[in-house]
């Protein structure tokens, strides 16, 4: 990713490295490891900050991203799948100083039919603070009846109704707050519950 006119100090490039491993109890298992610096970071970009699409040009080469990953889908039955995830990712920058979010996450899925499911997610986040504060901790539980276009666990069209119930510390609260699509509705509150449908499909 380079930088427009002659200033180099705001190239950057992003390298990703996967292993796949099929036939894991009828699903996959994914490791990952990804490296940016500067615009390879995805900071700033179109797509929600995220590593894999290019980020701002702004950005000078001291800023870095790395993030190692694992994600397991299995499906054992018919009925039964199941996905996990645990990942670690570090920002660094001279400005900012630096970071590192934590995160697992587990969801199960279980179809009664042919077209409809039920969905069960829970997951944990902390992310620590460049200038030494408390971190940020938010651990969250979903459940979602789903209708879907098949029992297995990448089967889409998917249409859920959802609820969330998610609790997380003071350090989170202006965190949670800035990332709700209708404001802080949260307020000061260290708890809080959301409702809603998702439609999912791909193409």
């Amino acid at each position: 990713i380079s930088a427009q006119g002659g200033d180099n100090s705001h190239n950057g490039w992003q390298l990703s490295v996967f292993h796949k491993q099929d036939k894991v109890l009828g699903g996959a298992n994914t490791l990952g490891l990804q490296y940016g610096v500067g615009p390879g970071t995805g900071v700033g970009g179109p797509c929600c900050d995220r590593i894999g699409s290019s980020g701002s040009t702004a950005l000078g080469s001291d800023v870095t991203r790395l993030r190692v990953f694992d994600d397991v889908v299995i499906q054992p039955t018919k009925q039964f799948s199941m996905e996990f995830v645990a990942l670690m990712q570090r920002d660094k920058s001279d400005a900012g100083g630096s970071s590192t979010w934590t995160t697992l996450g587990v969801r199960p899925v279980y179809a009664l039919t042919n077209h409809f499911k039920l969905q069960m997610e829970l997951g944990t986040d902390r992310v620590t603070s460049p200038t030494g504060g408390a971190p940020q901790r938010l651990t969250k539980i979903t459940f979602a009846p789903t209708i879907s276009a098949g029992q297995g666990y990448w089967a889409r069209p998917e249409l859920r109704a959802f609820v969330t119930y998610g609790k997380w510390n003071d350090a989170a609260t202006a965190s949670v707050n800035a990332s709700n699509n209708s404001g802080p509705v949260y307020g000061t509150a260290t708890n809080g519950t959301s409702v809603g449908v998702q439609v999912e499909s791909w193409f």
